[in-house]
């Protein structure tokens, strides 16, 4: 008796399909890869652009500065309250980048913290006059001021020293420092319960959140310092 051998079913490959999707999806990966490393280059010649734009812009407003300048100093409302510019004489600058230190009234301008030189950045004060122009409102103290630097006479290092908001303080006749009141939050977050929320006010640099928390819509306002334009 013969034994029936069945011939065995060819099937067909499905390796075919599964080859093409692969190359598709290395091509894919490829084209995607290279649009990411263009658009990488692209943002970085960018950057670059503006990186010089802004030395310029720098280099451009440190040009026009001089010792015995006269500007005025932007005050942060989060520093005082009813914050008003500061009126100031150019002691030092800095050509490449428009820094410069300032001198009111009340002496020249520090650091709050460590008491050291401030040098004050380009976008913190606004050019009134030159040195060789004539200021209609610049006090009389701070007029010879003025002298001694364009004459050289005037010697820094012995010369008082104060903060933004002292000079500010001053300015405005305050007796007593022109500072915002203060919530009871902590952790650096306020909460719904944050006083200066319910009382309608922005929070300040003595609040845990240095006046800088989003749940205090008023807080928004802190963000452009007095006398800007």
């Amino acid at each position: 008796m013969s034994k029936c051998m069945s011939t065995p079913t060819q099937t067909p490959s499905m390796n075919l399909p599964t080859e093409k999707a692969t190359a598709t999806t290395s091509m894919n990966d490829i084209v995607r890869e290279e649009s990411v490393r263009k658009r990488r280059v692209l943002q970085d010649e960018q950057g670059e652009k503006m990186k010089k734009r802004h030395i310029q812009n720098l280099k451009d407003i440190g040009s026009k500065v001089e010792p015995g300048a006269v500007v005025t100093l932007y005050v942060d409302p989060r520093v005082a309250s009813h914050a008003r510019g500061v009126t100031a004489v150019v002691v030092a600058c800095c050509k490449d980048t428009g820094g410069i230190l300032a001198c009111s009234p009340k002496g020249i301008i520090v650091n709050g913290t460590t008491r050291k030189e401030w040098w004050i950045a380009s976008d913190g004060y606004k050019m009134q006059s030159l040195p060789g122009v004539v200021y209609s409102g610049l006090p009389p103290d701070l007029l010879l001021i003025q002298k001694a630097i364009i004459d050289g006479s005037f010697h820094p290092e012995t010369h008082p020293k104060c903060t933004l908001g002292e000079a500010h303080q001053q300015s405005v006749g305050a007796s007593s420092p022109c500072n915002h009141g203060k919530c009871g939050c902590k952790k650096g977050k306020c909460t719904a319960r944050c006083g200066c929320l319910r009382k309608n006010v922005s929070c300040s640099s003595s609040c845990s959140c240095s006046g800088n928390c989003a749940i205090n819509p008023k807080n928004d306002k802190n963000q452009k310092a007095v006398g800007k334009p």
